[in-house]
Formats: structure tokens, sequence, C-alpha cells
């Protein structure tokens, strides 16, 4: 094996490797089997293939192809750690320059090292926790989610009034034109909620099913459909159905639907959850604290650009994440917020650069104090994906790669740091308690 360096800038090297043809030979028969899963041929299972038809079916050159791949996965990371100057960060860019039967291999790699870093003081920053408290109105509001959900409904023969729900078809003008997605069938209304705009349930109060009201309301400034904030909006609404609403009232009955004794032990338990998600929310507040007080401390060498844009790629995929989990289509949301995602990385682009800042910032924090996730950790935390992803091939094949497994002990180890600065920089006082029962509570973790 022949390798060239070439420093293409402090945080970029690229590697031009030479590979003798005996040395790939040896990867040929792997690469041929792992073909022949995808040949098709009577009278062979797949997998079981003969080499000469697969050769003959698919062409020497792919078979070469498989194998230059096979020898770059098993020899890339150590072919890096002996020529790199500095530990590589992320996937390098790999290029084949130069394969064809019998011949030697070339191949470039251009990895991004990592930055040096220079670590300012990381412990006893006195960071404080905002202190954690549950209002009782705060419960009042979740047990009457609870009471909301659990609500019956039946159709009745009177005018509606506050409380009731009501199916309406709706259409909307503008000076007497309809507006563009502005018509409505068998819309649900809750009387009293005011969903759609503020005064449309009031002008619906006494009409029965089968009625018509006509009616104007003036948009709010500030509402979210431009065309339409602070203008003048007339309404045609028809009343299809109304609905009688019997919510049930917090009581003892009410708790025991929850599988819980009586009315005080849900109310205990529901602040016990407000206390724990606030505690949570609390915590993350003060990491970030810590993270950016580290941030103004540290000194970065030259940062990779394939290190930004990388992480921007990421951001963009919990973006596409974000909005199809709630129904929606990334290009259409583009289109609703007239950018597009050269625009949005472009306004991402300082976010991200902070971004790979903490996570070399962490990287140096943990590899100074020697955290590491133990062997045990990575096996339970891969145990937990394999068994949701059992059904996914795919997935199965990414989470058993030592790639993964690579990138899932430097996630570990973030979390693990993350979990000492607090420990070295929040301060911890009575004032930092969760504001929770503990007599009542034996879940509270403050009472073990």
């Amino acid at each position: 094996m022949k390798i060239e360096k070439n420093i293409l800038s402090e945080s970029q090297i690229e590697l031009t490797v030479e590979v003798e043809t005996p040395d790939l030979d040896k990867f040929l028969t792997n690469a041929t089997t792992k073909l022949s899963e995808h040949v098709k041929v009577a009278g062979f299972r797949p997998g079981k293939v003969p080499a000469e038809m697969v050769k003959s079916q698919l062409g020497e050159a792919v078979i070469w192809e498989e194998a230059a791949k096979l020898y770059i996965n098993k020899n890339l990371d150590k072919i890096i750690a002996d020529n790199c100057p500095r530990q590589s960060l992320g996937m390098p860019q790999i290029s084949i320059t130069k394969l064809a039967p019998g011949n030697n291999l070339e191949f470039k790699a251009i990895v991004s090292m990592i930055p040096e870093v220079k670590l300012g003081e990381y412990k006893n920053l006195g960071i404080k926790r905002e202190v954690v408290m549950v209002d009782e109105k705060e419960i009042d509001k979740v047990l009457a989610e609870f009471c909301e959900a659990q609500v019956k409904e039946a159709i009745v023969d009177r005018a509606l009034t506050t409380g009731d729900k009501v199916t309406v078809d709706i259409k909307m003008f503008m000076d007497k034109v309809p507006l563009e997605g502005g018509q409505a069938q068998g819309t649900a209304v809750i009387i009293g909620k005011d969903y759609i705009i503020p005064g449309f349930d009031d002008k619906l109060i006494g009409a029965k099913a089968g009625e018509t009201r006509d009616f104007e309301l003036v948009y709010p400034a500030d509402h979210f459909q431009k065309n339409i904030a602070g203008k003048r909006v007339e309404f045609n609404v028809v009343i299809k159905e109304v609905y009688e609403r019997i919510l049930p009232t917090p009581s003892d009955e009410l708790a025991k639907n929850f599988g819980l004794k009586n009315l005080e032990d849900l109310r205990h338990n529901i602040k016990h959850s407000i206390s724990h998600e606030k505690e949570h929310k609390a915590e993350e507040k003060a990491h970030i604290s810590i993270i950016n007080a580290l941030l103004a401390k540290t000194e970065f060498g030259e940062i990779a650009e394939v290190l930004v844009d990388s992480e921007l790629e990421n951001m963009m995929a919990e973006l596409a994440h974000n909005v199809e989990h709630h129904g929606g289509k990334v290009d259409d949301y583009l289109l609703s917020i007239k950018k597009s995602a050269e625009d949005l990385k472009s306004e991402w682009r300082d976010e991200s650069l902070k971004r790979v800042k903490s996570a070399l910032l962490l990287r140096a924090v943990s590899e100074k104090e020697k955290i590491e996730p133990s062997a045990e950790d990575i096996e339970h935390e891969l145990g937990h994906l394999r068994e949701h992803y059992k059904d996914d091939d795919r997935a199965l094949e990414i989470i058993n790669s030592t790639a993964y497994a690579r990138r899932l002990a430097s996630e570990l180890a973030n979390r693990q740091t993350i979990l000492k600065l607090g420990e070295w920089n929040i301060i911890k006082n009575a004032k930092d308690e969760v504001a929770c029962d503990h007599e009542h509570d034996e879940h509270c973790e403050h009472t073990k």
C-alpha cells in the first residue's frame, strides 16, 4: 500500500491511497458472495449462486467495485489513524480514482480533523438553576383537560349555547369575493373556545340546526394568515348539528378512571408530573447556560466547513421529521414561510457553527476527564434500538455497523459529560428542591 498526504488546510488532509492488486484480490470472494444475494438464477437460493454466474450476470467490473468498497470499509479507519496528525471527525469524503479488473486500486479520502481546542476553566462556574414551583391553577388546568377527554356528547334539538359543540359549513368572503381556502364543510366548533376567531362563537349562540347566520368580523392584526390579518371578513355559516356536551367533574370517580384511589391522589399525581417536567426543563436550561459560558472561555482552531455543512443537513433532517410528524410536508412548509431550504441553511449557519463548537467542547472535556461509556452502556442502547427496528433490515444493518457503534459511543460520552458538567457547575441549595409533596409521593426522587 502506498499513501500520499496532501495538507489542504489546518482542518483537512487529503490521503491518496494505492492498493496493490493481490491485497484487493482477497476481497473478491466476499464481494461475489454479497452480490449473489441480489442475483436471481433459477434453481439457486439467494446468496448461493455460483461465482461464475454472478460474474456473468453483473460483469467483472461490478464485482471489483464491490471488493473496493469492502476493502475501504475494512481498512479506512486504520489508514486515517496512522496518517492524520490529529483525530478525524465525521465521515471522510471518499472517491475511487482508479479501478479496473486486474489493476491496482486508487482512492482519495478527504478527512476533516478535530481542530485544536484550548479549554478554559470548566468547573465551579456557579450556574443557578431556576426554582421549580407548581401552581394550583396548573393542576386545575390539567384536570380540566382530563375531564374534556372524557366528555360525552349527544345531538339535541334546541338552540345552541355556550359549551355546546356544533358542526357547521363555513363560507368566507372579502368584499363579497370568496376567500381562497375559506370554504369548509362539517367543521366542528365548541362554543366558547374561540377556536376560529374571537367573536365567531358569539354570533352562533341561539341558532338551531338548519339555520344560517351571516355576519362580519375583523381579524386580529397579528393573525398568522397575513392576507386577512386586520381585515374585515364576511361569514356565511350553516348550522348542521348541535351537540350537548356533558363534562365529568373532578371527583373521586374521575380519579378511579386513572387507577387512583381518590381526587386527592389524582391532584398529587398531576402535581408530581408537572414538577418532574419542570425540573427536567430547568436542568436543561442550566446545562445550556453552562455550555454557553464554556464556549466563551474556549479557543478553537480552524473548523472545517464540511462539519458546519454536515450539521446543517442534520438540522434540515430535524425540521423534516418535525413537520412530517405533524402530518405535513417539508415542501409545503417552505412554501408557507416563503423560503427555500438554502435560505434556511443560510439563516442557520451561525447556529450550526455553535452546535459544532459545542460538540468539540464536550469531546475535549470528556477526553481530559477520561469520561467514556462502558461496553455494557453501548450494548444496552444498541439492544433497545435492535428491538425497536427488528422488522427493518436496512436499519438493523446500520445499527450493527462498527461506524454506528462508534457514533453511539460518542453520543453517550457527550450525555455523560453534560451530566458531569452539571455536577461541577450548578449551585445546589435548598431552593433547588422541586416543589412536590414528598410525604404523599413515594415515587418522588427527592424522598429517596
